[in-house]
């Protein structure tokens, strides 16, 4: 299997380790990410895909889902800069954006160093 990026490698570990274990990878570098797919490429594409536990809640009997909170408001929680910048080109209006972002976007959707 090959990967064009880190958003498709993160996305396969997510696939095959879950959510949790992708947010070890936040600080990695693309370098990083890259090597430890192709360290543990052998034994990730054996194992069968991540299966998120389903969690009842015990007063309403239904699925609980998660959900992000943060100062961009609610599930617009961003971890990586290709999804900040999709999200920023997700909102038309200046008004949808969030703190930083004008910031962002002038400096080439990179993060500031």
């Amino acid at each position: 299997m090959e990967f064009r990026n880190r958003r498709e490698r993160i996305n396969f570990i997510i696939t095959k380790l879950g959510n949790d274990t992708a947010l070890l990878f936040l600080s990695s570098t693309d370098r990083e990410v890259k090597k430890f797919v192709d360290e543990n490429s052998k034994w990730l594409k054996e194992k069968e895909n991540y299966q998120q536990p389903i969690i009842i809640c015990i007063r309403c009997n239904e699925q609980v889902i998660s959900h992000t909170e943060c100062g961009c408001g609610y599930d617009r929680a961003i971890f990586s800069e290709e999804e900040w910048k999709e999200d920023i080109q997700g909102y038309s209006e200046p008004n949808d954006r969030c703190f930083g972002d004008e910031e962002f976007i002038k400096n080439g959707y990179k993060l500031l160093e």
